[in-house]
């Protein structure tokens, strides 16, 4: 870089972060509707023996609810030879966090599949600092797909491998699919595999598949993630593309033995279940709502299409009719807080937040935050710019995470791509992590923190301690 474009660039991040200090995010809507976040004001009184947030924090006001953010922080780089996208994460029953996220993303065996291994980090401390855990999930995981996982009573995480759904038998065999089973044990820090430990049966009809070399693999997307009905009976769900059809159908699975075989139980959406819908119902998220029904949601395009949602009463056998949400994206990632309070992160374009309080999640209210992270973003670099300012490209997959640390304080991760880094794979991809509190209306009165203010503004919230 020449000295004329480093001093332009210096020049640059001093007005950005000047108009940052003096009332940036003033002008930075970060809800839609009239929730707005301003930078807070740093309070002199501290509870001296906890832990403090990184960065400052900002208070957003929703309808019956407050939302509070952390400063986005990068947590990953990418390595020299590696990627460092697609963010997924997961928690241990004593609280330990795993993040996991994709080092390549063009390493497929067999292009349609786009396999790619990972790497593996473990935070003992809400997710305020990661350490590596020692390995790497070695080729087995689909980039951009949520693992399904489980956690056992004995506190070990489980779940099958989003990558190959191989058959066991002949070519013929296409509705019948086996992967590896894996299992972290001593809060994430061991790692066991085992090949062809989990399988898939008795699917509806023949799957479309792909000659590997080492079998005939499925084109299956198993991301609906795990839910426990109770006993050792599970739920999930997975997007398959049917022998003949063009687009996807989602299904939804049963295993009576915590997850070492699997069932056909109903379907979710069929390929035509939304017409207007690109791909058809995949990239599935489900979860258990409080009154016990299921709800599935899935992306039906790569790109500003609206999510198809869809519930069951009867344990995955049979499904209401797919409606759309107001969330367009890709990659859903549903969590739902033990208050009932239901959150939808997706993106593409850019990043959305999306919150529900009611019990089926039909009233939701959004934050938009990839305007969020591009108002606090501490360096250019960080920006995420939209495609049209970042010559055509994205600057983010849209691929997030979330999953709840304590009662009502979340970790949410996304990723960030540069367009101008001439490496390949760049060593610009980042990845990116916002703390959340989300507070139901009471909670704040009841707390040690200021309550909301009734204007419905957001208000100036002290730095503290928590």
């Amino acid at each position: 870089m020449n000295d004329t474009r480093r001093v332009f660039l210096r020049l640059v991040l001093i007005l950005a972060l000047f108009g940052v200090g003096f009332g940036g995010l003033d002008r930075l809507a970060l809800a839609k509707g009239s929730s707005h976040a301003k930078k807070p004001k740093k309070s002199k009184k501290v509870i001296p023996t906890a832990t403090p947030l990184p960065g400052e924090t900002y208070q957003i006001q929703f309808d019956q609810m407050q939302l509070l953010l952390s400063e986005p922080r990068v947590v990953a780089r990418a390595e020299k030879g590696e990627h460092c996208s697609y963010p997924e994460l997961n928690k241990f029953a004593g609280g330990t966090v795993m993040l996991t996220y994709a080092l390549g993303t063009e390493l497929a065996r067999v292009p349609m599949f786009n396999n790619t291994s990972a790497a593996a980090y473990l935070s003992t401390d809400q997710g305020k600092t990661f350490a590596a855990a020692g390995y790497k999930l070695e080729g087995a995981i689909r980039a951009g797909m949520h693992e399904p996982r489980q956690t056992l009573p004995d506190g070990r995480l489980v779940g099958p491998s989003s990558g190959f759904m191989l058959t066991n038998q002949a070519h013929q065999a296409r509705q019948r699919f086996a992967t590896e089973w894996q299992t972290f044990s001593d809060a994430g820090k061991h790692l066991s595999v085992e090949p062809d430990g989990t399988s898939i049966e008795g699917l509806p009809r023949e799957v479309r598949t792909e000659n590997t070399g080492k079998g005939y693999a499925g084109t299956i997307e198993w991301t609906g993630g795990i839910v426990a009905l109770g006993g050792k009976q599970w739920v999930s769900a997975c997007a398959v593309r049917f022998q003949g059809d063009k687009r996807f159908s989602t299904v939804a699975l049963g295993s009576e033995d915590q997850g070492k075989h699997w069932r056909y139980l109903g379907t979710v959406a069929g390929p035509d279940a939304i017409p207007s819908a690109e791909e058809g119902f995949h990239a599935p998220s489900l979860i258990r709502l409080a009154s016990g029904d299921l709800m599935c949601v899935g992306q039906v395009g790569s790109f500003n299409q609206r999510l198809g949602r869809a519930y069951s009463a009867d344990g995955g056998k049979s499904w209401s009719p797919v409606d759309q949400l107001p969330a367009a994206g890709v990659a859903p990632c549903l969590l739902q807080l033990k208050d009932g309070t239901t959150l939808l992160s997706t993106g593409r374009p850019g990043l959305t937040l999306w919150l529900a309080i009611d019990p089926r999640a039909q009233k939701w209210q959004s934050v938009d935050l990839k305007q969020f992270h591009n108002g606090v973003a501490p360096l250019l670099d960080h920006i995420i710019a939209d495609p049209l300012k970042a010559g055509g490209l994205q600057q983010t997959t849209g691929h997030t995470a979330l999953v709840e640390t304590t009662e009502n304080r979340l970790l949410l991760a996304y990723d960030r791509l540069p367009v101008d880094d001439p490496g390949d794979p760049p060593t610009g991809e980042r990845i990116f992590m916002v703390e959340l509190t989300v507070r139901r209306a009471g909670e704040a009165e009841r707390s040690h923190e200021p309550s909301a203010p009734a204007s419905g503004k957001a208000q100036k919230k002290s730095k503290k301690r928590y």
